[in-house]
């Protein structure tokens, strides 16, 4: 889907140590370890954090209060704001605190994004695997794992993944949306409607799914409904550079050559504004 906005999100962080539950059962040298390797994960999430803590902390009371809508607060530019040696610093302390308590669930899911920001789809998946060993049921696992396969092309282990983390939690409008795009790498254009209106349904401010599921619309020659779609996104994000570029083309299909070159030329500003 290129130019369509349809990014996997790879990083919800809505994690943090403090949400970690410690067994009141664990014997007085386990609470040493755990606690040792919580420091250990303190210190990787602030270097894989290390450029946007102020953005996290500024959204976090609410991504707490309701986890739900962590989806309007997660789109962060990591790349833009770290470097590669914060993910290597962090993958150092989270497999520090791995070392140190084994079964650290968490540490492995954020030693599992650092890899996958680095583009180490394979060890993304070995940390996100084991958190599914870990917990059978651990959302995070499902989704996260099931982004870095799509991105290693295997869309059916992909679309595996983010149904499974849909049946976790039916309200995961991100599992929806990304499930919706693997879909339409497989060139199951109707499913991927249907998942991006899903996401919908669960999330109405989801710019990105509205503009993927115009997207699909406009590829299936329905431009109107595919221009409709890019309005919401629009009006959603008034910044949304690949909005403005796709209902550029669809007004194109339709010989509006007046509203696509408007559409052409805010989104040439915007990602030019971007670069800067």
């Amino acid at each position: 889907m290129e130019n369509s906005g349809s990014n996997i999100n790879s990083l919800v962080p809505y994690h943090a140590a403090g949400l970690i539950k410690v067994q009141v059962s664990m014997q007085a040298t386990d609470k040493i370890l755990f606690e040792r390797a919580e420091r250990y994960f303190n210190m990787g999430f602030v270097s894989l954090n290390s450029r946007i803590l102020n953005s996290v902390t500024e959204n976090f009371s609410q991504m707490i209060m309701d986890d739900r809508q962590y989806v309007s607060n997660h789109n962060f530019d990591f790349k833009v704001r770290n470097n590669p040696d914060d993910y290597y610093d962090a993958i150092r302390l989270f497999s520090k605190a791995i070392a140190t308590c084994e079964t650290y669930i968490i540490a492995y899911e954020f030693r599992g994004h650092a890899n996958f920001e680095l583009k180490k789809f394979h060890d993304a998946i070995a940390d996100f695997t084991k958190t599914i060993e870990l917990d059978p049921n651990y959302l995070m696992g499902y989704y996260s794992r099931g982004n870095a396969r799509y991105y290693l092309e295997a869309y059916h282990d992909a679309i595996d993944d983010f149904t499974k983390a849909t049946e976790i939690d039916p309200h995961f409008a991100l599992a929806y949306n990304n499930r919706g795009i693997a879909k339409n790498e497989l060139g199951n254009f109707r499913e991927a409607i249907d998942d991006f209106t899903k996401a919908i349904e669960r999330y109405p401010a989801y710019a990105f799914a509205y503009n993927n599921r115009g997207f699909v619309k406009s590829f299936l020659r329905k431009y109107d409904e595919a221009i409709e779609d890019f309005n919401r996104a629009i009006e959603i994000d008034p910044e949304y550079a690949n909005a403005f570029y796709n209902r550029g083309n669809a007004k194109r299909e339709l010989n509006d050559m007046d509203g696509a070159m408007g559409d052409y030329a805010i989104y040439n500003k915007l990602k030019n504004r971007d670069e800067d």
